[in-house]
């Protein structure tokens, strides 16, 4: 059950800033790119204040989660184009 909670929050935090970049941007591309990298920094500042040091793979783990919070932006921008 532990494993889960930073996923949960990882989720919470990607579609928070998908749903706001998408309902402020008109540019989809953007506003995806914009959330991805808000909440990948979001999430791996989280991380410090929880554990109180900086993971050696913080770099990797930035990248990482980037990418899967783009394609989330993706699929949120998607649900949310045709109330445009």
């Amino acid at each position: 059950m532990k494993s889960f909670v930073p996923l949960a929050m990882f989720l919470v935090i990607t579609l928070c800033y998908a749903f706001a970049a998408h309902r402020i941007l008109r540019a989809k591309i953007f506003a995806s790119l914009l959330a991805a990298i808000s909440s990948a920094v979001t999430f791996q500042i989280v991380g410090y204040f929880a554990v109180g040091y900086l993971d050696p793979f913080t770099p990797v783990a930035l990248v990482t989660t980037t990418i899967i919070a783009f394609a989330i932006a993706i699929a949120v921008g998607s649900v949310l184009e045709p109330r445009r």
